[in-house]
């Protein structure tokens, strides 16, 4: 910009840039020049009407019916709400009495009377069965000289038989024949006392196989039959002890 306000030729700017601005200064410069004369022609300009002008007269006229009136200031009734209706409450139910508790003692006593009168209805007399006792258990008969004899025990490691082999050679020869071909077969129960060196001290029949013949030959075989002795806590001890001798066709 110039010393005069206007925006020389600067050499930084475009010629299209130097337009626009030269533009924006003319339209403020105008726009304000156009505001003081129009403020100085409403100020300053008066003129005054000629005498006889009905445009005067009309203006008195209007004036004189344009007159104040003072108005009355008319008061407004108040509005009221009318009170709601007060509904009347029901009156509360009148409450019963208590009744008066009960006397125990006149409870109690026609409790137990109505619990003898059940026990007595409920009651029927019955004879009380006669209880018989059982009968005893026979007592095993212990041979004399055999108290020593114990009955083998988990603690205890059993007698065994030490002669298997030739017990078995003894039970072949022994078999009746006639049973063998005609199939007969049988297991005899034996009891047997061994003593403490292994030895059959006494033995009995105790379950027979059903036939004679082969109950005679068992008997025959025992004197054959040779034991370790049972042990007990690391000694050897005198036992009783049932072991079967069976008869079967091979």
């Amino acid at each position: 910009m110039d010393a005069h306000g206007e925006i020389g030729d600067h050499p930084r700017l475009s010629a299209q840039e130097r337009f626009k601005a030269r533009s924006r200064y003319r339209f403020w410069y105008s726009l304000a020049i156009a505001v003081a004369i129009h403020l100085l022609i409403l100020f300053f300009w008066r003129a005054p009407l000629p005498d006889g002008d009905p445009t005067t007269e009309m203006r008195e006229s209007n004036m004189r019916e344009l007159r104040i009136v003072e108005i009355e200031e008319v008061g407004v009734p108040e509005l009221r709400r009318p009170a709601p209706p007060v509904a009347e409450r029901p009156a509360p139910p009148a409450i019963p009495e208590a009744p008066a508790p009960p006397d125990l003692a006149l409870v109690e006593t026609e409790a137990t009377r109505i619990v003898e009168e059940s026990f007595e209805a409920l009651y029927i007399p019955t004879t009380p069965p006669l209880e018989v006792p059982p009968p005893p258990e026979p007592e095993e008969v212990v041979p004399t000289g055999l108290e020593r004899f114990r009955p083998v025990t988990a603690l205890m490691q059993k007698p065994e038989l030490v002669n298997r082999s030739e017990v078995k050679r003894v039970l072949r020869r022994e078999y009746p024949r006639a049973l063998q071909r005609r199939g007969v077969e049988g297991s005899v129960v034996v009891l047997f006392w061994i003593d403490e060196e292994g030895e059959v001290e006494k033995y009995e029949l105790r379950v027979s196989s059903g036939n004679e013949e082969l109950d005679a030959a068992a008997e025959r075989v025992i004197p054959k039959m040779k034991f370790r002795p049972a042990i007990e806590k690391g000694e050897a001890v005198a036992v009783v002890v049932s072991l079967p001798i069976t008869f079967r066709v091979e």
